[in-house]
């Protein structure tokens, strides 16, 4: 009895185990794409909100600017 108890356990664990392993690569795949697409959304954007702190969005909101024209920029 304690045999078949203890093999349930285990087999228990090892299914857990595979289950994790998987979702845990997944969220690496998942992640990895993300960031790739952040990637490509633009890098001097993304230089430009660190040099900031904000991104273009959060700055044209804050002085209400719908478009950007290079007419109003200069």
């Amino acid at each position: 009895m304690a045999k078949y108890l203890a093999q349930i356990i285990v087999m228990g664990a090892q299914v857990v185990g595979r289950a994790f392993a998987r979702a845990l690569r997944q969220e690496f795949a998942a992640s990895r794409a993300a960031a790739d697409a952040r990637g490509r959304a633009g890098h001097q954007s993304a230089a430009a909100s660190n040099l900031s702190g904000l991104s273009l969005q959060e700055a044209q909101q804050i002085l209400n600017v719908s478009k950007l024209s290079p007419e109003e920029i200069q």
